[in-house]
């Protein structure tokens, strides 16, 4: 038995020495030691079971031998494994403490985690003021989940002063991008007027692309639409409808 499990760790001990080797940038100089990306890719490796047997634990090892090299995608990994608990122990604490190394390098990702770790109170106290902070960070790097979250909070003033025209900008951003759930806000803000000159056509249109692009409650959006069209001429409802079937996403952020 003993000899079975000497043999079992050589054998892992060659696989690991054969992808480090392979993920390694090639060398035909003198001998160095491997660098965090060099790890990192081996990270990825075991994570992926790209070359080798899939072993989230092996993977969150060599994660561990980057990040605390100063590997700004193993730290990120590190928090999303500690968050799922995938080859690790589940630990929202040591989730947001990986997040925040990758966060504070600029990682758009890990911002975006710190904002929803600090918004919902898992791994950091609830504090919707840090919460804005860092979903911020993100937004300004393109994470739309983050430009939504900012629409919604100075939409209802949450961790930031109530202001509906900041709410339109940020969720006009996620929505032209394609996100069904900012769409259906910028419906709701063009039917109110809320931030911009209320326009019925424009809203209609967004309800609309929100159950095409599949909105978070269909029901209510059609709803919205049926109360719209009561106050709409037949030509009104038609240049929305067609607003609605030309329009495409915008790409980039």
């Amino acid at each position: 038995m003993q000899s079975r499990r000497k043999l079992a760790a050589l054998i892992t001990f060659l696989v690991s020495f054969a992808v480090l080797q392979a993920c390694a940038p090639m060398n035909t100089g003198p001998q160095k030691q491997y660098t965090a990306r060099d790890y990192e890719h081996l990270g990825e490796a075991y994570l992926s079971g790209r070359r080798v047997k899939y072993d989230p634990a092996m993977a969150a090892r060599y994660f561990i031998k980057a990040a605390m090299m100063g590997d700004v995608l193993a730290q990120y990994n590190l928090g999303v494994m500690y968050r799922t608990g995938e080859g690790v122990p589940q630990d929202m604490a040591e989730a947001v403490k990986w997040y925040r190394m990758a966060a504070e390098q600029g990682n758009p990702e890990a911002q975006y985690s710190m904002g929803h770790a600090y918004f919902q109170g898992r791994g950091a106290p609830q504090d919707p003021y840090e919460a804005f902070k860092w979903y911020h960070k993100a937004a300004e790097q393109g994470v739309i989940d983050a430009q939504h979250n900012l629409g919604s909070m100075y939409r209802e003033g949450i961790g930031v002063a109530q202001d509906y025209k900041a709410a339109f900008s940020w969720y006009q951003k996620a929505a032209t991008r394609g996100l069904a759930s900012s769409q259906f806000y910028l419906g709701i803000l063009y039917a109110e007027g809320n931030g911009v000159r209320r326009d019925i056509v424009k809203s209609y249109m967004w309800f609309a692309l929100s159950i095409k692009w599949g909105g978070e409650s269909d029901d209510t959006t059609r709803k919205n639409i049926e109360q719209l069209a009561k106050h709409m001429t037949p030509q009104q409802i038609a240049k929305a409808k067609r607003l609605a079937e030309e329009w495409l996403p915008q790409t980039g952020q």
